[in-house]
């Protein structure tokens, strides 16, 4: 791959993961509107963040598998179109049924930038842990700009489907770039050893115990960072914490610190091993999400808000930068590895759905605590077993 080629590559993979933050954090921005607009009870608002995660399990392990097949670029150019029709038929939704159907074609096209864009810039630097959390920080950064727009158009009185609106225009511009883009296959014809499932059709991954462990990492992670992004902004407005704003404020500060955190990442991946930064991260993420349970004023709510977002921004790409050996070259491996994430993002928030209906929503939100210390134990295990190792 030429220079040039590999630039193009990381610059509109750069992108796509700047909308596709937008894209998961555009939901739980816009959720208290939907709830007042048609009347959704607490289960049925986590059912809404389910199925847009539900579209990301889908789409992550079909569309990994199928890319081995068809190439990566129509599969990318599929994915655009489903994030621009899912949002885009929110604005003329008329019932919750419709809702949910459009949620889940808009989470097939997250699940595809998900796998697709990971495997092509793992690809593209040989799993290079500093460039994968630069990936990862766009995404950030378009998690950061979601509740941030929102508040915007909240505060200029404009109705919540003016957010939707940008959100649509810059997934077809997501679409023209990538028919332009020099997307290689993936190399079919690299040799491989027992633990590098380099051949896109070799399952030799699936006799990797690591491998299960990365998987079960992703499905706890994913489902707390849902949580966050799906019911975070109606938490704190249901409880009288803060208003309207002020909560999308405070969703925004979260992803300053995923921000902040991945640009320190990418300084700290050339220094120190994955598996310490993965101890790092998932230990100071738990105490601070914990913290913020019993935050008690605002200030201190925003500050433990942005460091969990801080210690938390790791954990996605280091795993997959950890994991590299494994998934390199083959759609398969990275789909089904991914996929675990959707299917934590979908079952876990719906969960803390199911909890806030048969109690209340503070002790929904507490159900996170559970899932911050199943990820600390999986990590714990990840440095005290496997470190240097790939077995």
């Amino acid at each position: 791959m030429s220079s040039k080629n590999k630039r193009f590559i990381l610059a509109g993979s750069y992108y796509a993961y700047t909308v596709t933050g937008m894209v998961v954090l555009i939901l739980g921005s816009i959720m208290p509107y939907l709830r007042e607009d048609f009347g959704i009870s607490y289960d049925k608002t986590g059912l809404l963040i389910a199925l847009l995660a539900v579209g990301n399990l889908i789409a992550s392990l079909i569309g990994g598998i199928v890319s081995d097949y068809i190439g990566r670029k129509i599969i990318l150019l599929i994915g655009s179109m489903f994030l621009a029709l899912g949002f885009g038929g929110f604005l003329i939704a008329t019932s919750v049924q419709q809702l949910y159907i459009f949620t889940l074609i808009a989470g097939l096209g997250w699940g595809v930038m998900n796998s697709i864009v990971n495997a092509m810039v793992s690809d593209a630097t040989s799993g290079d842990a500093s460039v994968m959390n630069i990936l990862h920080m766009f995404f950030a950064v378009g998690a950061f700009l979601s509740p941030f727009v929102m508040g915007l158009v909240i505060r200029l009185g404009l109705n919540w489907t003016y957010g939707i609106y940008l959100l649509v225009g810059l997934s077809i511009i997501q679409f023209i770039i990538f028919t332009i883009m020099p997307i290689p296959k993936s190399d079919k014809k690299i040799e491989v050893d027992e633990n590098d499932s380099s051949s896109p059709r070799d399952l030799s991954f699936l006799k990797t115990p690591r491998y299960y462990l990365f998987i079960v990492i992703l499905f706890s992670y994913v489902g707390v960072e849902n949580i966050i992004n799906g019911w975070l902004v109606t938490y704190f407005v249901d409880m009288n914490i803060l208003d309207e704003f002020g909560a999308q404020n405070a969703l925004s500060t979260f992803w300053i610190g995923l921000i902040v955190g991945r640009i320190a990442t990418s300084y700290l991946a050339s220094r120190l091993s994955k598996e310490d930064i993965l101890l790092t991260s998932g230990l100071g993420g738990l105490v601070t999400i914990m913290l913020f349970l019993i935050a008690p004023g605002k200030l201190t709510i925003l500050i433990c808000m942005f460091l969990s977002g801080m210690f938390y921004s790791a954990i996605y790409p280091t795993v997959i930068a950890n994991a590299s050996p494994m998934i390199k070259n083959s759609g398969t491996a990275a789909g089904v590895m991914l996929s675990a994430g959707g299917l934590g993002g979908a079952a876990l928030p719906y969960l803390t759905g199911i909890v806030s209906k048969n109690s209340n929503i503070q002790i929904g939100m507490k159900t996170i605590a559970i899932y911050g210390m199943l990820v600390g134990i999986l990590i714990i295990i990840n440095k005290v077993k496997y470190e240097k190792k790939y077995i």
